[in-house]
């Protein structure tokens, strides 16, 4: 699969949510839910790679879905990309 860029330098929020999921018979675990929050006249395709820079570090997610557009913002929930070594 070869990658296209198609925006940059985007500005942009990054939210975060943590929650616990507990499932019968098992220890309850933490898991993170994020989302990022840009102009909605950008177009983001469903399952489009999301790369995010902040404090100089770079974080690779995947797009989760479709976005939920607003008058002054879209939200996009992210998934974060599985490294491989």
């Amino acid at each position: 699969v070869q990658l296209v860029l198609v925006y940059e330098q985007v500005p942009c929020k990054l939210s975060h949510k943590r929650i616990n999921q507990t499932y019968e018979g098992t220890s309850p675990s933490l898991s993170l839910i994020s989302k990022l929050i840009i102009n909605p006249d950008i177009d983001v395709k469903a399952g489009s790679r999301i790369v995010v820079t902040r404090n100089g570090v770079q974080t690779a997610y995947k797009n989760s879905g479709h976005t939920a557009r607003y008058f002054n913002h879209q939200e996009i929930m992210l998934e974060l990309e599985e490294e491989t070594a």
